[in-house]
């Protein structure tokens, strides 16, 4: 087939984890010997590191109406660059403009966002997200969910969030999970060396956080958690921040906590095995996921994981970890501290989590069935 795959960030450039997820996905389809365009945006000059011969990339340089003007650009670039046998858009949101067929991937909604932000506030901030989360959704999302052929969910908690909350014919929407490498993800010595390179001793607690840092992480609540967690660990935060006034506003509310912290920063696709694999707990206080490819890659790692739960997480985790209510600090810290303390469970849990992932999230799978969802829809 020829297949136009429409994504916000493709590598070397990347906006969030569904990017990586997307990524995988487009070189799953390569290697079945289909032809990919990929059209994904930019922010200044991408050196372009990934090469194939059936493989062509289209870059749109985002502006600073970001994945609105990149869906506009997008159409555009789709209406002049020949036919396909597939035109899919990574995320519905991204469709907005296009007026010819395709098929969506459904990640997580506007409506899902709106809850994220919790009750009526009258600070500017939460005014701000409110308006833009209410007219994105109905200027855009619901626009693009009805002109499409077909939609596609990341996890069947996706599927059953639109189906309830949009107009949607549960026939249009197909499943297909993402899918984690357990090939390349998987246990590794290479973590001591991870430790003591970010100074910590073989012997210290450590629990880790991977992501592009948002709002929608949650990441106070982890904080407010810091101080009931026993015993006590070192916190490694593993990625960008896309919010440095939110990287401000968590800073200082670690007050003389802060030494708990590590900023690792971005760290290289290469060493996320390690980075998973030294941790022994790696926790989320998301308020939001469509998915979690941190949360499934930390499992394929055997590290157990808790979470909030948000969108797919408990789907995600399944027996691999322990879910506990969103805004909830005292039943973070209570489920970290329960899996600190007890290394049998910690291990047992980890071998039951990748076990998990490789039966449910393999890329394999992933691969399967969205050429299983392009045939049909």
């Amino acid at each position: 087939m020829k297949i136009a795959f429409v994504t916000l960030g493709y590598r070397p450039f990347r906006t969030s984890g569904l990017d990586v997820s997307g990524e995988r996905l487009v070189e799953g389809l390569l290697r079945a010997d289909h032809g990919v365009t990929v059209i994904a945006g930019s922010r200044g000059r991408v050196e372009e590191n990934h090469y194939h011969p059936a493989l062509n990339i289209l870059r749109i340089a985002l502006g600073p109406t970001d994945w609105i003007g990149f869906g506009y650009q997008a159409a555009k670039t789709l209406n002049r660059s020949g036919t396909f046998d597939v035109v899919h858009f990574w995320d519905v949101h991204f469709a907005w403009a296009y007026r010819q067929n395709y098929v969506a991937s459904l990640q997580h909604s506007f409506r899902q966002r709106l809850d994220s932000i919790g009750g009526f506030s009258a600070s500017p901030a939460w005014l701000k997200r409110f308006s833009y989360y209410t007219a994105a959704r109905y200027m855009a999302e619901i626009p693009a969910i009805r002109r499409a052929r077909g939609l596609i969910a990341g996890s069947s908690a996706t599927r059953a969030e639109f189906i309830a909350n949009y107009p949607i014919d549960p026939e249009r929407v197909e499943v297909a999970r993402h899918g984690v490498d357990t090939n390349f993800f998987k246990a590794t010595a290479e973590a001591a060396e991870v430790r003591q390179r970010l100074g910590i001793a073989p012997d210290e607690p450590v629990i880790l956080f991977v992501g592009f840092v948002t709002p929608r992480k949650g990441l106070e609540f982890l904080v407010e958690a810091l101080p009931f967690i026993k015993p006590t660990p070192k916190l490694v935060l593993a990625g960008l921040w896309r919010n440095q006034a939110y990287r401000h506003r968590i800073m200082d509310g670690l007050g003389a906590r802060k030494s708990q912290v590590i900023e690792a920063g971005f760290v290289s696709d290469a060493l996320m095995p390690a980075y998973y694999s030294m941790a022994d707990v790696y926790v989320s206080s998301t308020l939001l996921e469509g998915f979690g490819l941190p949360i499934a890659e930390a499992m394929a790692c055997e590290t157990p994981v808790v979470t909030s739960e948000a969108g797919s997480t408990a789907e995600v985790v399944g027996p691999g970890g322990i879910v506990v209510p969103a805004r909830d600090p005292r039943s973070l810290a209570v489920a970290v501290s329960s899996l600190l303390q007890d290394e049998s469970l910690r291990k047992e849990m980890g071998s039951r989590g990748r076990k998990h992932i490789v039966a449910e999230f393999s890329l394999e799978r992933m691969l399967q069935d969205i050429l299983a969802a392009y045939e049909r829809l």
